[in-house]
Formats: C-alpha cells, sequence, structure tokens
C-alpha cells in the first residue's frame, strides 16, 4: 500500500473513532484516573450514611418508555439509577427498602402510597407531565396531577419528593401536607430537558468532565445524556465530600450547578430548579 496513503487512511480512521467515541457518550479512563476517582468512590462509601437510613424508604416511579408521540425519557431513568446508587452505596439506605415501580398505569403507584405504614419516605417521580396538570403514562393516557396530589396530602409519612417533570411546579399549590418537601424540575410554566455531558457544548463538556469520569470509575456507567437533578447531585457530592455535608447544600449546589449551565450560551432554555423544604429535610446530614 502506498505509504502516504497509509497516512491518510490511519488519520482518518483515528478521527473518525475519536468523532464517534466522543458523541457514544463512552468515558476513557487512564489508569490514574480510575486510581484516583475509584479511590474517591471508596473514601464516600466509608462514611456511616444518613440518620436512620434503615428506616427510610424509597419509591423510584418512573414511566419513559412511551407509545404515541411523546418522547422517552431514557436520561430521565439514568438520573434515577445514578440516585439509587447513591441511596446505596453512600446513604446506607438497605436495597430491600427500594421500591422500582415503572409503566404504571397508576395502580401500583396508589396501592403503595395508600398503604405505605413507614415513617420516611423518598420518592423520586419520573413522567411527562402537560401544561393542562395532567400526568401523562407511558400509554398515553392522562392521570390527573390533582389526584398525585390528593395521595400526597394523606401520607403520614416525612417524606422528600422529587419531581423530575416537565411544568413542576403545578403542583405546587395542590400540596397541603406539611410533612412533604420537594425538590421540582421545572417552574408550572416550562419544561423540562436533559442534557449530553459530552458533545453538547465545549463549556458544558468541561463543567461535566470529573463528575461522568468518576461515575464511570464508581459504577462502570457511561452517561451519554442524563437529566441535571441526577447528575448534579453525583457532581455536589463529588465536589464536597466533607463531613457534615448537608441535604439543603446539595439542593443548593444542584441549583448553582443548574444556573451556570443556563449561562453557556445556547442552553438558556434549561428551566429554574426550586427547592420548597416545608418538612424540614434540609437538615438532614449526608456524611
Amino acid at each position: 500500500m502506498n505509504p502516504k496513503f497509509l497516512r491518510i487512511f490511519t488519520t482518518i480512521t483515528i478521527l473518525l473513532f475519536i468523532s464517534c467515541s466522543h458523541f457514544s457518550g463512552k468515558v476513557q479512563l487512564n489508569e490514574e484516573e480510575k486510581s484516583l476517582y475509584t479511590s474517591v468512590h471508596r473514601s464516600l462509601k466509608s462514611f456511616e450514611g444518613i440518620e436512620q437510613a434503615k428506616e427510610t424508604y424509597v419509591l423510584l416511579y418512573r414511566n419513559w418508555e412511551y407509545s404515541g408521540f411523546w418522547n422517552d425519557l431514557e436520561s430521565w431513568k439514568m438520573s434515577q439509577e445514578l440516585f439509587e446508587n447513591i441511596c446505596i452505596d453512600y446513604w446506607k439506605i438497605p436495597k430491600s427498602n427500594i421500591k422500582l415501580i415503572e409503566h404504571d398505569r397508576a395502580g401500583a403507584l396508589e396501592f403503595y402510597l395508600k398503604n405505605f405504614k413507614g415513617k420516611r419516605l423518598i420518592l423520586y417521580f419520573v413522567s411527562h407531565q402537560s401544561s393542562k396538570k395532567q400526568i401523562i403514562l407511558n400509554n398515553g393516557a392522562e392521570y390527573p396531577t390533582r389526584r398525585f396530589a390528593s395521595l400526597l396530602n394523606k401520607l403520614k409519612a416525612k417524606t422528600l419528593l422529587i419531581f423530575d417533570t416537565c411544568h413542576a411546579e403545578a403542583l405546587k399549590p395542590m400540596l397541603a401536607n406539611k410533612n412533604i418537601s420537594v425538590f421540582y424540575a421545572s417552574p408550572e410554566s416550562k419544561e423540562a430537558y436533559d442534557f449530553r455531558p459530552r458533545g453538547q457544548k465545549p463549556t458544558l463538556n468541561e463543567m461535566s468532565e470529573k463528575t461522568r469520569k468518576f461515575i464511570k470509575a464508581a459504577w462502570g456507567v457511561n452517561v451519554k445524556s442524563v437529566s441535571p437533578f441526577g447528575f448534579f447531585v453525583v457532581k455536589a457530592l463529588l465536589e464536597d465530600s466533607y463531613e457534615g455535608f448537608k441535604l439543603n447544600s446539595l439542593m443548593a449546589l444542584v441549583r448553582s450547578y443548574n444556573r451556570r449551565m443556563t449561562k453557556i450560551t445556547g442552553l438558556g432554555r434549561y428551566p429554574g430548579l426550586s427547592w420548597d423544604d416545608r418538612a424540614g429535610w434540609g437538615g438532614l446530614v449526608l456524611r
């Protein structure tokens, strides 16, 4: 083969490989990075976990594969999976306390909440929600947000709700239960968006690089796209790893990272995030 042609062919092949790897979301770690991030992961796992971890239950509720014209929500599913890893590895919540309900017609959700007898519940909720205050089930059927609120209002448990949906704050005026603190992924008038930690914007790539590599080293996961909440929670835990770190501080960091993202040219459409801590979850020491 002609040496000049071989050099050109090799160069093109390498560039194509780099390009495909770049946009695929696959993370490449050298040995030094593997050692560093694995060590950080072990350090975070060494903390005792949150107060009353064994008495804390987690419900991961998600509709993410949709029929009809609704987009699938793989990115929000990824956020939930990252959060589940955090609950088990860092917060020491027993895996047996974590329940997954997905692609539900709301029957399993209602049964769980109506029959929940525990004292502490974390509910991470993922689904489409329309501007008409309707939760969209995976078959396209509508489930009134008000009906979901009525279930929450009857809960006696101290509850942390992560409402990772479009038009999230539409739920806020419907909640009368002072035992519930809520993280809202969007204002009532705004849609929520996912993002690609690599390949979307150079500034966002740089902002996300360490977190992506940490996630790969800790859990073997290549994050291609994700909702801001799940990714930024990991980023917050990674960058502020001191003892005495509280949930209020974590939520403040998540919101701060989101504001930084919205200031990147072309990403201004991302909605603001909000935190309503009426139940006092913010004082929870995470490590």
